[in-house]
């Protein structure tokens, strides 16, 4: 017997921690997955209830090829689908209520059971302009003016200008550039702050997957159909 049911969409509120809800160059993390999978078109089955051990499948209606796999066991859960896969590892048995609330990214990359949480998080361009931009602001208020107009004529020279030095695509410049542009003012290294990282989108939508699917599951036990 397959228990299916549609799944549930997202909403806001699960996506605090996010940092996909409305940045290039995807669509927004909650526009884009309610429009693919939390949109009515795809089902949850429960391919396998046991216990600890559960086998869901995420299915598109018209089209049964696409889908994502969920599978748990004592204290593992994994994901497996066309935004790649990924296995996590916690302390409880039952891995699902874990998953029954907010997404939090930051927490579950730390319990990846394979790879380092740098592997779902990475630089990005958007992120290090807006951080960058900030961090001037608030540090140029203890700066008097020649220092604030140094600093300027820095960052537009070597990050945010037209000189064919500035360059902030690549995160290994950038480190280059803010330790060469920090040592003559005598601030902080930025280098490896890590301040302008952001979790990968596609692991994001595997978190969003898992989310909506065990929330799903766990509101609707009789929902079933004869396999």
């Amino acid at each position: 017997m397959i228990i299916r049911a549609a799944v549930q969409p997202l909403t806001v509120n699960d996506l605090e921690y996010s940092d996909h809800i409305d940045r290039a160059p995807y669509a927004s993390l909650l526009t884009q997955f309610n429009s693919e999978i939390g949109n009515g078109k795809h089902a949850l089955d429960v391919m396998r209830d046991d216990g600890f051990y559960r086998h869901l499948q995420v299915t598109d209606m018209r089209d049964n090829q696409r889908r994502y796999d969920i599978i748990t066991w004592p204290k593992y859960l994994t994901i497996a689908g066309e935004r790649g896969s990924f296995t996590f590892a916690a302390g409880p048995a039952d891995m699902l209520p874990l998953f029954d609330r907010q997404m939090n990214p930051g927490y579950w990359a730390e319990k990846l059971k394979s790879g380092h949480p740098s592997t779902v998080e990475g630089y990005d361009e958007l992120h290090f302009r807006k951080w960058l931009l900030q961090d001037f602001w608030q540090r140029s208020r203890t700066m008097d003016h020649d220092q604030t107009t140094d600093w300027w004529e820095s960052l537009g020279r070597w990050l945010l200008g037209d000189s064919p030095l500035a360059s902030i695509s690549d995160e290994s410049d950038v480190l280059h550039a803010l330790t060469y542009i920090d040592a003559p003012q005598g601030h902080y290294l930025h280098a490896g702050d890590g301040m302008w990282d952001t979790n990968d989108f596609h692991y994001e939508y595997n978190l969003a997957v898992i989310l909506t699917s065990v929330r799903t599951y766990l509101s609707n036990p009789s929902d079933t159909v004869e396999a």
